[in-house]
């Protein structure tokens, strides 16, 4: 499995008319990160509403283990504020490919319009 490397990945992402934004950072206390870059849709008219962050690990299993301790601290930090979210909820927001974590913004649980074709775009340029 290629590694996806932030600059290749973030060149997919302009040369399919997304917006790149200032570089994102997943924060779990305690955990580094090789890079992170932001992205919007707000170019793309079926998926405008669409935006989020993408943490670029060293491997797939290293990002499928820092996106099971990011679940699991967002958890307890939206807990400690006197909400309710659930893993599950969570993980809906977010998902691994190859060695990238990709974060939905936006309230958890609402898929906005143009999800589906928003994650096929991103999945091409994560691989």
């Amino acid at each position: 499995m290629k590694v996806a490397d932030s600059a290749d990945i973030d060149a997919c992402l302009t040369a399919k008319k997304l917006l790149p934004l200032q570089a994102a950072q997943l924060v779990i206390p305690g955990e580094t990160q090789v890079a992170g870059l932001g992205f919007s849709f707000a170019f793309v008219p079926e998926a405008a509403e669409n935006n989020g962050s993408i943490a670029v690990e060293r491997s797939h299993a290293e990002a499928e283990a820092i996106a099971d301790r990011f679940v699991k601290s967002e958890v307890k930090r939206i807990s400690k504020l006197g909400l309710k979210v659930t893993e599950q909820t969570l993980r809906n927001g977010l998902w691994v490919e190859n060695n990238s974590i990709v974060v939905w913004n936006g309230d958890p649980g609402v898929t906005p319009p143009g999800r589906d074709v928003a994650k096929r775009t991103l999945a091409t340029c994560l691989t």
